[in-house]
């Protein structure tokens, strides 16, 4: 996968069943991922238990998984004085509930009904 962004005016669902692996080269992935499996922000393809990037992953949108691997972590080619993941986290999501909204239309949202009910 390369970069995914999206014009101001466009949206986008993902909705996937199984795993979504992100590759460590990728900075951008604009959308809303709903995973039924694992969503993991890098890719071992290498044999490496973890993974490390130089680059930063940032997702416009929302991120909904059944279990996540966010396991990878920036090397010391980021740029920064100190490659530190606490001062310097390695993803970033920006949560815009525009995406959902834009689709509600055809992807439903959810009934919800509030009563009181007497002690």
């Amino acid at each position: 996968m390369s970069n995914f962004t999206l014009n101001a005016g466009s949206t986008v669902v993902f909705v996937v069943r199984g795993d979504v692996v992100v590759k460590t080269n990728v900075t951008q992935a604009d959308g809303v991922y709903i995973v039924g499996g694992t969503f993991k922000d890098y890719d071992d393809t290498q044999g490496k238990s973890r993974g490390t990037s130089p680059y930063k992953l940032t997702i416009n949108g929302a991120v909904y998984a059944h279990a996540f691997d966010l396991s990878a972590f920036l090397s010391d080619l980021c740029g920064a004085p100190a490659c530190d993941n606490d001062q310097n986290p390695t993803d970033l999501v920006v949560f815009q509930p525009k995406y959902l909204v834009a689709l509600s239309q055809m992807i439903g949202s959810p009934s919800v009904s509030w009563q009181e009910v007497a002690p």
